[in-house]
């Protein structure tokens, strides 16, 4: 009986767990939609997940998805950057189409991840700033550093035209004596700029209205980009092919900064096209670019002019397998290239009469002076026997090298393949293929102080032919468990670079009392010949460098971003470098090939976490170990001991190791309502960092010691829901970099004594036992010198650091005004000569008509640098120096107290002239 009983109920039991096995299969319900956004395109990417539950799926290329939950009166979240999160209650549906509309707040903006998987800001595990493509609308950057000129830690010098420096969090950028990015990578759509780092930003890329937005990583990106990005990553995102046809044409007038005489229309026409190819919309294009023809920002001669076209086409491939992006670029224009002004050491300001526009590039009787390049010669006017590089030499007029042979012409063409290849699994691949042909002409003051009436110059004559081939896979694997997700990549990145450069040079000396009035000035004998009588020196230029280099970059890598419950994110990466350098020179006598080889290899590693304490808030922090190789910059000029052994001059100790980095950040972000900001403190270390220095004429790469960074910074922006179109940002960055381990070895005769000559070569610029100005003295034996420069400020770096935006955009008009304040910077690591703070000002208004749909007509006005603020952003060659403590030594206030001349100048380099804009542009 019990036996039965027992039996019974085992019965019932299973029979019950049966009937609810079988009801929870009935209310299982499997939901099925497309995520739109707000023009009605399909967002590939959405997570879809059920509320209350760790279920969840993710729509595909088609904005299609299918998700299978409890109940058909389940609630569904959907999320997906920059947009909104929106929650959907089914209420018995089984299917449902969502829209996602933009995010207003920063919290939810576009940004890159580990794995190049598309992240909200507030997950990410680094500070991020995104550049959208309404801000780039109302700034209307014509180059990279002016796109992120208000991102914070972002320091820009803009005295360069239509080009310029860029400084992120402390890091000494700007050393390289080519003007490249040394711990900032430049990223076009994922890929560097160029495969060596010696190389400025837009020496191939004009930027255009084929800019979607502009993504700023401040910290180490070297696990994502390699050798080159240890201070971060500046990404530029072209646009894509739309599902509707439709463009955008602009056109802007500049005003005459300064006059010649007539009147000249300086214009650039701008212009976007966007749309797609077939009536199913799988092949869609973007095409646009430039034309330009402007007197430019300095009174150097010649013209900024030229033009650029740029475009891509989307393939959607069927079976969501994916996209393929192919584009292409077409270049040729030239800008004006970094030019010197005298600056007054007292005042840091431009000196005497002279204005930010003026140049001593541009007076008749230098513009049309003829020189001739010869190979060698025993004194000024012997002539050689030989000829250069086997052809006949080379005598043009200054006026000749700079309007005709001043030309950069480039060329690239790429692809973006991204296939998914089922499973979780699937394919990126970047490849570009690049020419670029430049001639360079401009002159420069070779000394770093001299008489205000007389200065030594030189004109580079430089041509060069450089080719890149850069190309990057990436294999990822989705993993998507009940409460944790993994995307792991994997991947392999290949660059060449070969650089062909050849460069003449022209001394000469200007006179430089009266900007208005300038002249060559006398040189004594024996740089004196007939028929010139005293007024100039015998116009032979000579070869500075003529070679054939080239670069080759391998690297391997993998990382995880890993996914905890939603809310906490964990991004691990590591990267394997190898770098190889081919250096090949001709030297005199007559075309002798020299030639050196190097090679260099270290790793990067990182390790970040995000941890989200809700939807509006977050918490974060990542360490990285990055480094940095030299490139052949670090190697020019290749020298011989003498010319009868040939022996080659080995760079100094040091220069074999690479400068290992380590940084730490962490930080705080979060908001509500329309207002969101992010906090951050960041600690950098620089190992045997590698500074650029002008021996005997030579540029020149040797370690300095190690360098330290500490700071943090804090942005806000609102972006008003009660007053549409209003928005305010606004960000604050206080650091410090000094240096750790740092002496400069005290050179001889690099000084001028009191009555204004210069020293003897034999004497010591310092004089050990004079005064010091509170530097430290080391003594090395044997009558030699060093300064202790341990704590001093890094040069050139501003303590801080304040942007502000406001901006209004109303149906029929908008306002604009933003303000860049860089305060504390030193020209030196002897902190002896101080920057003033340097405030720029930008402000515009425009008013449009609307017409249908999306078309309108838009009037404005842009004035940069509103207060035409002229002061001194930097003084060339200091860096690391000896020659100012000696200086100051010579004359504690910059004047002589005998002799014809009374001050001397530093070559200095001021903030771009006050320039206005008229811009009309018509959208459709």
């Amino acid at each position: 009986m019990i036996k039965k009983l027992f039996l019974q109920k085992k019965l019932i039991s299973i029979l019950v767990c049966l009937f609810l096995i079988s009801l929870a299969s009935k209310a299982q319900v499997t939901i099925t939609g497309t995520v739109l956004d707000e023009n009605k395109l399909p967002l590939e990417g959405v997570s879809i997940t059920e509320k209350n539950s760790k279920n969840g799926t993710v729509s595909n290329t088609s904005g299609t998805y299918s998700i299978t939950v409890k109940s058909a009166n389940a609630v569904l979240i959907f999320d997906y950057v920059g947009k909104k999160s929106k929650t959907v209650k089914l209420v018995g549906e089984t299917s449902a189409t969502v829209t996602l509309t933009n995010d207003a707040s920063d919290l939810g903006a576009v940004t890159i991840s580990a794995g190049r998987k598309p992240t909200r800001k507030i997950e990410t595990t680094t500070a991020v700033e995104i550049i959208s493509a309404k801000q780039l609308k109302i700034i209307k950057p014509e180059g990279i550093s002016e796109a992120i000129t208000a991102a914070p830690g972002i320091y820009v010098n803009q005295s360069q035209g239509r080009r310029g420096g860029i400084v992120t969090r402390g890091f000494p950028d700007g050393g390289n004596p080519l003007g490249g990015l040394d711990y900032t990578a430049i990223l076009i759509d994922g890929l560097p700029a160029f495969g060596s780092t010696g190389r400025i930003p837009e020496a191939g890329f004009g930027f255009d209205m084929n800019v979607d937005r502009v993504e700023v990583v401040r910290g180490s990106a070297a696990t994502l980009f390699g050798r080159a990005s240890a201070a971060g990553a500046v990404n530029v995102i072209s646009k894509t092919g739309g599902n509707e046809f439709g463009g955008a044409i602009r056109v802007t007038n500049y005003n005459n900064v300064f006059s010649e005489g007539g009147n000249n229309f300086n214009y650039r026409l701008d212009y976007n096209l966007n749309g797609q190819l077939t009536k199913d919309k799988s092949i869609r294009f973007n095409l646009g670019g430039w034309f330009l023809d402007d007197k430019g920002y300095k009174n150097t001669g010649y013209k900024d002019k030229g033009y650029q076209i740029r475009g891509n086409v989307d393939f959607t491939l069927g079976d969501n397998f994916g996209k393929i992006n192919v584009y292409f670029l077409n270049s040729n224009y030239i800008f004006q290239n970094l030019t010197d002004v005298p600056a007054d050491l007292n005042t840091m300001k431009t000196a005497g009469n002279w204005k930010n526009y003026q140049t001593m590039q541009n007076f008749p009787a230098f513009y049309d002076t003829r020189y001739t390049i010869y190979e060698s010669g025993s004194a000024p006017n012997a002539f050689p026997t030989r000829r250069v590089n086997g052809v006949d030499s080379i005598s043009r007029t200054v006026r000749k090298a700079m309007d005709d042979n001043s030309y950069g012409k480039a060329t690239h063409a790429g692809f973006t393949a991204n296939l998914n290849l089922g499973g979780g699994f699937s394919f990126e691949n970047r490849f570009r293929y690049q020419e670029i042909k430049s001639g360079t002409k401009y002159s420069f003051a070779l000394p770093n102080f001299y008489k205000n009436n007389t200065v030594l110059r030189l004109l580079l004559d430089g041509d060069a032919n450089d080719n890149d081939i850069i190309n990057e896979a990436r294999l990822k694997k989705f993993i998507n468990g009940k409460n944790v997700s993994h995307d792991i990549v994997v991947g392999a990145f290949l660059s060449y670079t070969s650089l062909n450069p050849t460069t003449y040079s022209f001394a000469h000396t200007v006179n430089p009392a009266n900007a208005d009035t300038l002249k060559f000035a006398p040189l004594a004998p024996p740089f004196v010949t007939a028929p010139w009588s005293g007024s100039v020196a015998f116009p032979r230029g000579s070869i500075t460098r003529r070679g054939s280099y080239s670069e080759s970059v391998s690297s391997v890598f993998v990382g995880d971003e890993i996914k905890v419950n939603r809310k906490l994110t964990i991004n691990m990466g590591l990267r394997y470098d190898w770098m190889a350098i081919r250096m090949i020179e001709s030297k005199k006598p007559y075309d002798v090939r020299i030639s050196r080889d190097e090679s260099f290899k270290d790793w990067s590693g990182s390790l970040g976490i995000n941890y989200l304490l809700n939807q509006n808030s977050s918490v974060y922090a990542n360490l990285n170990r990055a480094f940095r190789s030299p490139d052949y910059t670090a190697f020019t000029s290749l020298e011989w001991t003498s010319a009868t052994n040939r022996t080659l001059i080995k760079a100094a100790n040091g220069i074999d190791k690479n400068e290992n980095i380590i940084s730490f950040e962490a930080g705080y972000r979060g908001g509500f309502g329309d207002f969101s900001f992010d906090l951050a403190g960041f600690s950098t270390k620089i190992n045997n960092r590698l500074a650029t220095i002008f021996q005997n004429g030579v540029a020149t790469s040797v370690p300095f010691g190690s360098n330290k960074i500490t700071g943090g910074e804090i942005s806000a922006s609102y972006n008003s829901s009660l007053i549409k179109g209003l928005s305010i940002r606004s960000n604050i960055t206080l650091q410090k970099a000094v240096f750790t381990e740092f002496k400069v070895n005290i050179g001889k005769g690099g000084v001028f004594n009191q009555n204004g000559t210069t020293i003897a070569a034999t004497a010591l610029n310092v004089d050990p036992t004079g005064n010091l100005y509170g530097q430290t003295l080391i003594n090395e034996g044997g009558g030699n010198y060093a300064i202790d420069l341990k704590g001093k400020r890094l040069p050139g770096i501003p303590a801080l650091i304040w942007n502000s935006s406001i901006n209004y955009s109303h149906k029929y008009f908008g306002l604009d005004f933003s303000s860049n304040y860089n305060g504390k910077r030193f020209a030196d690591p002897t902190e002896l000569i101080k920057f003033d703070n340097l405030i720029v000002l930008n402000a515009g208004a425009f008013v449009r008509l609307p017409m249908k749909v999306k078309q309108e007509i838009r009037l404005g006005v842009q004035v940069k640098n509103l207060s035409n603020n002229q002061s001194v952003q930097n003084i060339a060659g200091l860096g690391a120096s000896d020659q100012t403590l000696g200086q100051k030594q010579k004359t504690p206030d910059w004047k002589f107290t005998s002799g014809t001349a009374t001050d001397i100048w530093g070559q200095g380099y001021v903030q771009l002239p006050r320039r206005i804009l008229i811009t009309l542009g018509f959208d459709f």
